[in-house]
């Protein structure tokens, strides 16, 4: 071709990758393209499944204080992986956050309410939001917000200082990612959180071994070819289609394509575990 390019378009598919997981792997092609100085490119469409569990590594960690006696205490209560509904999630919940409490705390008991009304079943109608009321029958507890567990100082003073538990502040793996209550530590018997989003991921970011630079993510990353995003619960179907601006596309050549690297990561840079789901996706080449 005139402008030196003999591929205009690469499909990938998860199912075809040479090696690793569905998540990140590597795709051989049966022979080398020479991408020339001035080649661009960008990922045209995705098309994927939900397949990442609503409580998973990344958002499994329910940050709680527990307050008798006139001390303070704070502990992580790590929920079991899986896919649930809103009702199974709050059953989940509430046992356990019961497990391990401090000495002299009460029973924790967890409520499902909506917009439309309380309710003991999962069926209530797509329009309703949800919101989760977590009690303890004796003593007092706080659910601690991001805020704090970002912060450096205060997890130096209270988990780590303290003889707490160990975590990460760039990535708490909170579980305040779907259900989260006040933005400050309040001692309560009894707290309501803000509404349940069971998208456990909002956006998944595409990033690729063609990336060259042309894009920052959150944290800084420099090799992100799209944004996807997630806008139905777990099993729903992911589809994204470019925009056609130019200023989408990334710069790649010079190089000789032959083994690139696909992988999905969130916001925080933290693997989105498909479980064995597949996507795929279409990488445009151009000359700019």
């Amino acid at each position: 071709m005139a402008d030196g390019l003999t591929v205009r378009r690469l499909y990938i598919d998860s199912r075809f990758r040479s090696t690793g997981t569905t998540d990140d792997f590597e795709v051989q092609l049966q022979e080398g393209v020479q991408l020339p100085a001035n080649c661009h490119c960008y990922m045209s469409e995705f098309t994927g499944v939900v397949s990442f569990e609503t409580i998973n590594e990344s958002n499994r960690n329910l940050y709680i204080g527990e307050f008798v006696g006139g001390v303070a205490s704070f502990r992580i209560v790590q929920l079991p992986l899986g896919a649930h509904d809103s009702e199974s999630l709050r059953a989940a919940i509430q046992d356990a956050v019961n497990v391990g409490r401090a000495t002299g705390v009460g029973t924790y008991t967890v409520t499902r309410s909506s917009s439309a009304g309380s309710t003991a079943t999962a069926s209530l109608g797509s329009a309703a939001y949800r919101y989760y009321t977590l009690t303890v029958s004796a003593g007092a507890f706080a659910i601690v917000p991001d805020d704090l567990l970002e912060n450096l100082a205060w997890y130096a003073s209270t988990w780590r200082g303290g003889g707490g538990a160990v975590y990460d502040t760039a990535s708490p793996r909170s579980t305040n990612e779907i259900f989260a209550f006040s933005d400050t530590i309040q001692w309560q018997a009894s707290h309501v959180s803000k509404f349940v989003d069971l998208r456990s991921k909002h956006s998944i970011f595409v990033h690729s071994s063609l990336g060259n630079s042309d894009s920052m993510g959150p944290n800084g990353l420099r090799s992100i070819l799209g944004k996807v995003a997630i806008q139905g619960g777990y099993g729903s179907v992911v589809h994204f289609q470019h925009g056609g601006s130019p200023y989408e596309n990334s710069h790649i050549g010079p190089t000789m394509l032959l083994r690139p690297r696909f992988y999905l990561r969130d916001a925080r840079n933290q693997r989105v575990d498909l479980q064995g789901g597949h996507w795929s996706a279409t990488i445009v080449f151009c000359i700019q």
